[in-house]
C-alpha cells in the first residue's frame, strides 16, 4: 500500500477515490500498488510494478461554491510516499468548446505538424511544440483540467475562435496560450 496526503482549497472537500467516499481533505488515503517477479533479465532487481491507476475525485465543501477535480494517479510511481494531491477547488472552469459556431471553427483552423511531447497528455500547464511549415511554435495548455490523455499525435490543428485558441489533437479540444 501507498500512503497518500489529499489536500484542497479550500479544505473540507469530499475525497471519492474510484467512486468510493474516503472522508475531507485533508485526509490521508492508501492505495494499492502491487509487484510480480519477472526476472532480473528483463527489470532491474528482477520486479516488475504492475499499472496502479486510480481515480481521485474531490468536490467542494457545502457552501462553497467551486469545481470538482479529478486526477489520475498512477500508485506505483510515487518514488517517496506519502504521495501528495492538492486540488484547487477554486479554480474557474473553462470554456467549453461546442459553443464555438461550426462554420467560425472550421474557416479558422490551421493543420500543424505536431512535434512534443510524446505521449501527449493534455494536462493544464503542459507545453505542446507544433511545427507550421518552417516556424515552430510552443503553446501552453490552459484548460483547467488534468486529462492524461496519453496521445502520440503526428497532426493537431491550431483553432482561433472569439472565446480562445483551441488546439485540437484526435478528438480532443484543449485552450491553450502561445509562449
Amino acid at each position: 500500500m501507498v500512503p497518500f496526503l489529499v489536500q484542497s482549497s479550500p479544505s473540507g472537500g469530499q475525497v471519492d477515490v474510484n467512486g468510493v467516499d474516503l472522508g475531507r481533505t485533508p485526509v490521508h488515503i492508501q492505495l494499492q500498488c502491487s509487484k510480480r517477479w519477472v526476472g532480473v533479465a528483463v527489470a532491474p532487481g528482477g520486479w516488475a510494478y504492475d499499472q496502479a491507476f486510480y481515480q481521485v475525485t474531490v468536490y467542494p465543501p457545502r457552501g462553497h461554491s467551486g469545481t470538482t477535480q479529478t486526477k489520475r494517479v498512477n500508485a506505483c510511481q510515487v518514488k517517496t510516499p506519502p504521495g501528495k494531491l492538492s486540488f484547487d477547488l477554486q479554480l474557474v472552469p473553462a470554456l467549453s468548446f461546442p459553443t464555438v459556431p461550426r462554420v467560425h471553427r472550421r474557416s479558422s483552423c490551421r493543420e500543424v505538424q505536431f512535434v512534443g511531447p510524446r505521449p501527449f497528455l493534455g494536462n493544464h500547464g503542459e507545453n505542446v511544440v507544433v511545427r507550421d511549415g518552417a516556424d515552430v511554435e510552443l503553446w501552453e495548455v490552459a484548460t483547467y483540467d488534468w486529462e492524461f490523455l496519453h496521445l502520440y499525435p503526428y497532426w493537431a490543428k491550431i483553432c482561433e475562435t472569439s472565446e480562445g485558441t483551441f488546439l485540437l489533437v484526435d478528438d480532443e479540444q484543449l485552450l491553450v496560450i502561445r509562449q
